[in-house]
């Protein structure tokens, strides 16, 4: 088996350079993707909705919750998993276009 090669510049990567440039990404997704767009905003209604849900995302905290409560959770889960899809797709499709992109400059193709 091949012997792996670490890039040095990959391992100083900045994580929050990372995070940043999703985040763009998911604004530009939201305001170009109808599908993105609903989901987020029914996520957003269905948190807004419950001080209990809130309570569970932003401080971590454990409550005791209703079963229609629940049934939002499920909900919000099955959006934030779905929106995560389309995130990872146009991250791909992103780092594949600038790889071309790349590999082109350098007369590579």
């Amino acid at each position: 088996m091949a012997e792996r090669m670490v890039y040095p510049e990959w391992l100083e990567a900045d994580e929050d350079v990372l995070a940043e440039e999703i985040s763009q990404l998911e604004s530009e997704l939201y305001d170009s993707n109808e599908d993105f767009k609903a989901m987020r905003d029914e996520r957003r209604k269905l948190l807004k909705g419950s001080p209990a849900l809130n309570a569970v995302f932003d401080d971590g905290a454990p409550k005791a919750l209703t079963a229609q409560e629940v049934e939002s959770l499920i909900r919000i889960l099955d959006l934030d998993n779905r929106m995560r899809n389309i995130t990872d797709q146009a991250i791909f499709l992103y780092g594949r276009k600038n790889a071309y992109q790349f590999m082109r400059s350098m007369g590579i193709c």
